[in-house]
């Protein structure tokens, strides 16, 4: 292929056709930007000797399909229960998933919702003004939110007695970090994941809570345990 001006910008040889009847050769090309009528060679390579005939017939000239970037997807976590956006760079596609169990899409919101752990694909389909077809898929693994299962050592202690508390957790991508609160007392720590508890001087039923949040960002659900101060 060359410019009218004689530029050339694209060519192709094709293998050796040994043998006669009809065959398929195809090359691709890019256009320059600007240009709108170009000429096409084609020349047999093997000139001279018998049978070397050539004919052509049927050559087309196709667009390739649109190229589309990754898809992007608001948060690099993908947890159960959330809800994200998603896009893509060229606009006017639509969206599917592999597993509606898995991932939910709202076409109108642009947005996919984790309704399990599991495995998705999620496709988006780009078709051009020549009706090429164009997909860019993303594929989400999804594991399941920590959950998490406060204990104590002890349930009931005398005032000032140290209580260790214990966050059990299954489920979710370790490491963990953790999130302690209570309605009494001094934690060692808010952030580990089994503080140390003194109690207070007052007698009283008091409350702790922790939640997790594991490595993809998904967090667990509160979790209380009561400590009671005799």
């Amino acid at each position: 292929m060359q410019t009218l001006a004689g530029v050339i910008f694209g060519d192709s040889t094709t293998t050796e056709i040994t043998s006669s009847g009809w065959q398929l050769c195809s090359v691709s090309f890019t256009v320059p930007s600007g240009i709108s009528t170009a000429d096409l060679f084609l020349r047999n390579e093997n000139i001279g000797g018998l049978g070397n005939d050539l004919a052509i017939d049927d050559i087309s000239i196709n667009p390739i399909p649109t190229p589309l970037n990754e898809n992007i997807i608001s948060s690099p976590g993908i947890c159960v229960g959330s809800t994200y956006t998603i896009s893509n760079s060229v606009a006017g596609g639509t969206w599917s998933t592999s597993d509606a169990s898995v991932v939910s899409i709202d076409s109108l919101a642009n947005s996919i919702t984790i309704l399990k752990a599991g495995s998705a694909n999620v496709t988006y389909t780009y078709v051009n003004n020549i009706y090429c077809i164009s997909k860019a898929v993303s594929t989400l693994a999804i594991n399941a939110a920590p959950q998490v299962e406060v204990t104590a050592s002890a349930g009931e202690v005398c005032k000032n007695t140290a209580v260790t508390l214990n966050a059990n957790i299954t489920n979710g991508t370790a490491p963990f970090t953790y999130a302690w609160a209570g309605t009494g007392g001094n934690l060692s720590s808010a952030t580990d994941a089994s503080p140390t508890l003194t109690a207070l001087s007052n007698t009283g039923k008091y409350d702790y809570a922790v939640k997790v949040t594991d490595s993809a960002g998904c967090t667990s659900a509160v979790s209380v345990t009561s400590v009671k101060v005799n």
